[in-house]
């Protein structure tokens, strides 16, 4: 059997056409695979910045933002400081002025100089209409001018929507603008009287705003004095106390001295009370226990616990003399 040729090492350094093509195909492939990863890893790290871009936009615009915030702020805060309160307040011309609208170009100036004069407002109308115009419409008989006329700007308007009654020196059309004259005049005085009324509950609340923080003020200052006066006279009562050997009272002497009606004032200066006899081993309250059980007998207890509260009212010190 004939033997097979080993591979020679010439041929493997030497590779044949085929080998080499094949060869460069998977060189080739590498090559492109490395370019594709690193194509990838690019757009991944371009994406990345994109987004660290647009994250320190955000965070600019956000910083921008609140200084512009801050600049309105101080801005609104110094206008308040500078202008009063009222000035906030819409003013009643401002809505009754609407546009400056001239009554003459809307209305015709024979309208406005007929309602312009004063009154009585004259009109005429048919003799069988008087008792209409007089009972219900509110007419009144002008004698000189032999005519019935309008004593106000209502009744001119009751008049007008009749059609009973005619103004002196105007036409339909007239008495058509004239009517529609006395309705915006209506508008305007219910714009004024509204504007008003809410020009007065803005100052009122305005005014109980005030009101209101000036009473918390005060009772967050009254809490505070309250609290500091509670807290000195805690530390003076301790103070007192530490000057002394004296223990911590038990509940039951501090309920006895207050039914024999010694105030508590009375305890604490009592420490420096040395005719009360020695105060160690107990407290300030059974010391003031123990000298009202070693009064005699013929010595009022009530009296004596009122000198007790005398001499601490008076700052003075008090001796046993019974």
């Amino acid at each position: 059997m004939p033997r097979t040729p080993l591979p020679s090492a010439f041929a493997a350094l030497a590779p044949t056409g085929a080998a080499k093509q094949a060869l460069d195909k998977k060189n080739a492939a590498k090559e492109l695979e490395t370019k594709k990863r690193k194509a990838v890893a690019a757009a991944v790290r371009k994406k990345e910045r994109d987004v660290e871009k647009a994250r320190v936009a955000e965070v600019d615009e956000a910083l921008a933002e609140r200084k512009r915030q801050r600049h309105v702020e101080r801005e609104v805060a110094r206008h308040r400081e500078v202008a009063p309160s009222v000035a906030t307040v819409p003013s009643a011309a401002a809505v009754v002025d609407d546009d400056g609208d001239d009554e003459a170009a809307r209305f015709g100036v024979d309208v406005v100089h007929y309602v312009g004069r004063d009154p009585p407002y004259l009109g005429e109308s048919d003799f069988e209409d008087r008792e209409t115009l007089r009972n219900t419409l509110g007419a009144k008989w002008v004698a000189g001018e032999k005519l019935w006329g309008a004593p106000n700007v209502s009744v001119l308007a009751a008049l007008l929507k009749s059609q009973l009654w005619t103004p002196l020196g105007l036409g339909e059309v007239g008495c058509t603008q004239l009517l529609a004259l006395l309705a915006a005049r209506e508008r305007k005085a219910q714009a004024k009287a509204e504007a008003e009324a809410e020009r007065r509950r803005i100052l009122e609340a305005e005014e109980k705003r005030k009101a209101d923080q000036l009473a918390e003020a005060r009772r967050l200052d009254e809490e505070r004095r309250a609290a500091a006066a509670a807290k000195e006279e805690e530390e003076r009562a301790e103070a007192l106390r530490n000057r002394t050997n004296a223990l911590p009272p038990e509940p039951d002497e501090v309920a006895a001295v207050r039914e024999f009606g010694v105030e508590p004032d009375t305890v604490l200066k009592s420490a420096t009370w040395d005719s009360l006899g020695p105060n160690f081993g107990i407290s300030l309250e059974a010391r003031i226990l123990r000298y009202l059980d070693l009064l005699q007998p013929t010595v009022c207890r009530a009296a004596a616990v009122e000198e007790l509260n005398a001499h601490a009212r008076d700052g003075k010190v008090f001796v046993w003399n019974w």
